[in-house]
């Protein structure tokens, strides 16, 4: 059989599962070999579908990057995804401090595998969940004064101007996209880590297990598979990971002002 002839780089584990061979790829998100890496077994396996860890609204902002410049403020606030918008622009400023000092954007592994996906003529799958539903997770579980904290963390990411320490990029390269965003506050809140990265190994292990065609290749953070290893063998219902807790008193003045935060910002 193909799989048994295969030659996979080192960052790539395979999985057999009800009759797929699922490759999953464990990406460093700041790193050039990832992104040939994602190359090379989408070469080697010649996939039925990629798997990517973006969601749609992440991957639009990674194609798309200055779409935001059209968001019509009043319209995220009815549609309720104000810290959404505060965390792209966040993310989008991070990823350029970023793609200053490296060889490589973020992200491009995930842009590679998408790439792929569409040359090889493979069905191309966003397995994460979505940006907003995880954001809310995090910020409902969370006191005014961590909220107030993590509001200053995203201003910082989206304005600070020195440059990231090669330490910190090492460190970065193990770690998931919005945990390094995030930085010491999510590892110094065990709820922050929970809804972040924990929840959504399960999620990803599970869109993996739904995902169509024998042989799949997954494009996932290193900092993933550990956890989606150990999750899936086992059905877990996504219904449970997509569930939002009930809103805070405070549920009527965030979602104002967070978007006045980000007009002042960006006009400053």
């Amino acid at each position: 059989m193909q799989e048994e002839t295969v030659s996979l780089p080192s960052s790539a584990t395979v999985v057999t599962l009800e009759g797929k061979t699922i490759y999953i790829v464990g990406t460093a998100h700041v790193s050039a070999q990832s992104v040939q890496d994602v190359r090379d077994i989408v070469a080697a396996v010649r996939p039925d579908t990629v798997a990517i860890e973006l969601c749609e609204p992440r991957y639009q902002g990674l194609v798309k990057k200055e779409a935001w410049r059209h968001t019509n403020i009043f319209q995220v606030v009815r549609q309720g995804k104000s810290m959404f918008l505060l965390a792209q622009l966040a993310l989008q400023s991070f990823y350029r401090r970023l793609g200053k000092q490296l060889e490589v954007e973020p992200g491009a592994e995930m842009l590679a595998g998408a790439a792929c996906a569409e040359e090889t003529g493979a069905t191309l799958e966003l397995i994460d969940r979505r940006i907003d539903i995880t954001l809310k997770r995090v910020w409902r579980h969370l006191s005014f004064w961590h909220r107030l904290k993590l509001v200053g963390v995203m201003v910082e990411a989206m304005f600070g101007s020195e440059e990231i320490a090669g330490a910190d990029i090492e460190a970065m390269k193990k770690q998931d996209q919005l945990e390094s965003l995030m930085g010491e506050m999510g590892k110094a809140f065990p709820e922050i880590k929970k809804r972040l990265i924990d929840e959504r190994d399960v999620y990803l292990a599970q869109k993996l297990r739904l995902a169509k065609g024998q042989r799949i290749v997954a494009v996932v953070g290193a900092g993933h598979v550990p956890g989606m290893l150990r999750s899936i063998q086992e059905v877990a219902p996504l219904g449970e990971l997509e569930r939002l807790p009930p809103p805070s008193t405070w549920s009527k003045v965030w979602p104002w002002l967070i978007p006045a935060l980000v007009v002042a910002l960006i006009t400053w």
